[in-house]
């Protein structure tokens, strides 16, 4: 596995990944994976070249056991909130970064009042919590009405001028992402097309890019 990217194998989107119980059972014998790319060097390039500066105060929604929150504090991005709905992998990251001063909530991205306030963030970063909320469950009204609460939320935290950034696997998001009841305006990258990483010997499967939309909250 080239070690730029970590793993690259990502397994077809499943319908338990809107589910708590199934990330809590995964966690528990998991213990880094990253969705999509890493922080360096293709996020890292976007996200810079998008106005991330060492002062912003970022949100990693769906934070997992991945490595970006470590990989960006280490790079000098000190201000960033992370929020998992996993009671397993929020208590594993804290002891994990106990040397980084990084906040771990534990919560759920439909509903952030408890835990976030109003327009406290310059960047929300979404790395496959969206699409994994999109995977199924047809309790509480079906994935595309907890897709809208989520995405609510996410313009909700933003300040003005503030960016909500999203990759995924799937080349149609704008259809959910760009809501009149938002407050932002179309994507303002239309999406980026992102080569899929690569491993040595190893064929990319379901196409060779990741999207990347970008909406700046008016």
């Amino acid at each position: 596995i080239n070690a730029e990217y970590g793993s690259c194998i990502h397994p077809p989107m499943s319908n338990q990944y809107h589910s708590a119980n199934y990330w809590d059972a995964r966690f528990r014998s998991e213990d880094e994976f990253d969705w999509y790319h890493k922080w360096k060097p293709t996020l890292k390039d976007q996200l810079e070249q998008l106005g991330l500066a060492p002062e912003s105060q970022i949100l990693v929604i769906g934070c997992g056991n991945s490595s970006l929150s470590r990989d960006m504090y280490d790079d000098g991005y000190e201000n960033v909130t992370n929020v998992d709905f996993s009671s397993v992998v929020i208590p594993s990251m804290k002891v994990k970064n106990a040397t980084r001063d990084m906040e771990w909530i534990e919560g759920n991205v439909l509903d952030m009042t408890s835990y976030c306030d109003d327009e406290r963030f310059d960047f929300v970063i979404d790395k496959g919590c969206m699409d994994c909320i999109l995977c199924g469950g047809d309790d509480a009204g079906g994935p595309t009405k907890k897709l809208k609460a989520a995405l609510a939320e996410c313009s909700r935290v933003l300040k003005p001028g503030g960016k909500f950034i999203s990759e995924s696997f799937a080349d149609d998001r704008d259809q959910y992402y760009e809501d009149s009841d938002l407050s932002w305006g179309t994507n303002l990258l239309a999406p980026t097309s992102l080569p899929k990483p690569r491993c040595a010997n190893v064929a990319v499967n379901g196409g060779n890019f990741y999207f990347l939309y970008v909406y700046n909250k008016n």
